[in-house]
C-alpha cells in the first residue's frame, strides 16, 4: 500500500458514489495512480488503451504497473450490506 492507498479508495469510493458501481465491479475496475513524483502516471494493464493515449495526449507521462493498490470495501444499500473482496490480492477472502 502506502502511496497507494488513498489513490485506490478514492477510486473505489468514486465508483460506488459517483457511477452507482455495485461493490464488486467497483472494486475490480482498473487503477491510475499519480505519486507527484516522480511525475509519471501509473496504470494498470486493464486500463483500455483509448484511455492511455487521451492521457498522453494531454501531456502525462504514463507507465505501465501490475496493480495499484488493494481495497476490501463493505457498502451499505437498500437492500442491505453489498461487500467485495480485493481479487489483486493473492490470498482469498476472509472466511466466517
Amino acid at each position: 500500500g502506502g502511496p497507494t492507498i488513498i489513490t485506490s479508495t478514492t477510486q473505489v469510493l468514486l465508483d460506488v458514489v459517483d457511477w452507482k458501481m455495485d461493490a464488486q465491479k467497483a472494486v475490480i475496475a482498473p487503477r491510475i495512480h499519480d505519486q507527484w513524483f516522480p511525475d509519471v502516471l501509473g496504470f494498470e494493464p486493464s486500463v483500455p488503451a483509448a484511455t492511455v493515449k487521451a492521457l498522453e495526449r494531454t501531456g502525462q507521462k504514463v507507465k505501465p504497473v501490475p496493480m495499484v493498490g488493494k481495497v476490501n470495501v463493505l457498502v451499505r444499500t437498500d437492500k442491505g450490506i453489498d461487500a467485495a473482496s480485493e481479487p489483486r490480492s493473492p490470498s482469498g477472502p476472509a472466511g466466517f
